[in-house]
């Protein structure tokens, strides 16, 4: 069994490492192409691909890494953006992220979904405010994010296929915290199948 984990060394540059548990080697997943560290990393569902974004002032798109070969490719090639918190969807097909323009220095960034299939890119967002941190439920349907339109962080949902949003939560207090959970392993397909399984990442679950 195998383990992805996020860590940083002395020098608190956070990278993501591939842990083999039985002899305990490890790979550093991230570093060969972001020396600076690494941003949002997750695994996909299935065990086999880290979602990833580099840390750095500039140009910052989601990038995707083989966990096997470490065959990375970037999933916005050529495009001016910068990109927060990558999350799968639960078939493992798209990912949903906090997008900004770098054309635009004053745009906010905006909930986007990624179909990796083709890198198409379907907007869900589009507000001056900032939307972030966009998360999945478990069927699918719906993708709840934060988003700063009343001056305060508070819960929005929309449709994962587009569709207007919702607000989720109504108070003057933030909705900002983060709950640690740790991610189930997902089982071998067959007798001796390594799969790779979430470290211990800030997260949370919403409930509808």
């Amino acid at each position: 069994m195998r383990l992805v984990v996020i860590a940083a060394g002395s020098d608190r540059k956070a990278h993501a490492w591939l842990i083999d548990r039985a002899d305990g080697r490890s790979v550093n997943l991230t570093e060969p192409l972001s020396p600076e560290g690494a941003l949002y990393a997750q695994v996909s569902p299935d065990g086999r691909q880290l979602a990833w974004a580099r840390q750095s002032k500039g140009r910052n798109p989601v990038l995707l890494t083989d966990v096997e070969t470490l065959e990375t490719r970037d999933l916005m090639p050529g495009q001016a953006v910068r990109v927060e918190s990558p999350r799968w969807s639960p078939d493992g097909l798209h990912l949903a992220v906090s997008l900004r323009s770098l054309r635009a220095p004053d745009s906010n960034g905006n909930v986007v979904v990624l179909r990796l299939s083709d890198g198409a890119q379907r907007a869900l967002t589009d507000h001056p405010a900032e939307d972030f941190d966009p998360r999945w439920s478990a069927d699918g349907s719906t993708i709840y994010f934060a988003s700063l339109r009343t001056g305060t962080s508070l819960l929005y949902e929309v449709n994962s296929k587009g569709g207007p949003t919702r607000s989720v939560s109504e108070h003057k207090s933030h909705d900002m915290g983060a709950v640690p959970r740790a991610a189930d392993l997902p089982a071998p397909t067959a007798p001796g199948t390594d799969r790779v399984a979430r470290g211990r990442i800030p997260d949370f679950e919403p409930v509808h």
